[in-house]
């Protein structure tokens, strides 16, 4: 992610605290796994997070079935890549996320007038 400008500020693997660290950081990006330890899964972090702060979000799972992507597409996020993906295909899709939040971010500023 360094040669996208971006550092890791942590990575954690249940949803409480990615929840938690994404309020207290408000990183310029997210990247959520679907399946997390605990009761609470990527989906349910990411409407956590989405109602608190607007950052492009990217699902990063290696679940693609239909129920799951359903489910993700209920949220706002930005792009969704599976795994295993080579580091480019990383790049491209975080390149996309972070052109359409800036896309949905101009068009609100727009709204507002």
């Amino acid at each position: 992610m360094s040669r996208l400008g971006f550092s890791v500020i942590a990575a954690v693997d249940s949803a409480d605290e990615a929840i938690a660290i994404s309020l207290r950081e408000r990183p310029d990006l997210v990247l959520m796994d679907i399946r997390l330890r605990g009761e609470k899964d990527g989906v349910q972090a990411v409407q956590e997070i989405r109602r608190q702060i607007d950052a492009p979000i990217v699902y990063v799972s290696a679940y693609s079935d239909w129920q799951t992507v359903a489910r993700a597409k209920q949220t706002d996020h930005d792009a969704y890549i599976l795994k295993p993906f080579h580091a480019r295909e990383l790049e491209s899709t975080v390149e996309v996320a972070m052109r359409r939040h800036a896309v949905r971010v101009e068009e609100k500023k727009r709204q507002l007038g």
